[in-house]
């Protein structure tokens, strides 16, 4: 099984985090929010896929390919039958997948951070410039 060094997934997420954000300060005049906040949403969607086909070959993958496994370890049910499943990959293939969940996340976290978070900040300031009106209302008494 394909294990990775412990913390390096913890760390590898929080410096997606901040590079994100870093990289989205840089170019978010230079590129514009509606273009940024597109590309941020089309490559989270990438992202979102590419976990998704991860986590398809693993639930489908079985220690032959092509092979048809019983999903009750073998015990068949009160009719005499059992549910079978029908494996598409190997498990050597998924072993060697391991890395794509963690890439995912990371392109993601990234992505959301250049896109719908500080875009989203930078929208929220540029509304409330001035105070609020029912403040001031209630100021003056």
């Amino acid at each position: 099984m394909y294990y990775m060094i412990k913390g390096l997934s913890s760390f590898l997420v929080a410096a997606s985090m901040i590079a994100g954000t870093g990289l989205a300060v840089l170019i978010v005049e230079k590129l514009g929010r509606k273009v940024l906040l597109v590309t941020s949403d089309a490559l989270m969607c990438v992202s979102i896929f590419g976990l998704a086909v991860f986590f398809f070959v693993k639930e489908n993958s079985g220690p032959v390919a092509g092979a048809v496994a019983a999903e009750d370890g073998g015990n068949s049910t009160a009719n005499n039958t059992t549910l079978e499943k029908a494996v598409y990959f190997s498990v050597d293939f998924v072993e060697k997948l391991a890395w794509l969940p963690l890439l995912s996340l990371v392109c993601y976290i990234v992505t959301f951070s250049i896109g719908k978070v500080n875009i989203s900040l930078e929208v929220g300031k540029s509304i409330n410039l001035s105070p609020p009106l029912s403040l001031s209302l209630s100021s003056q008494g």
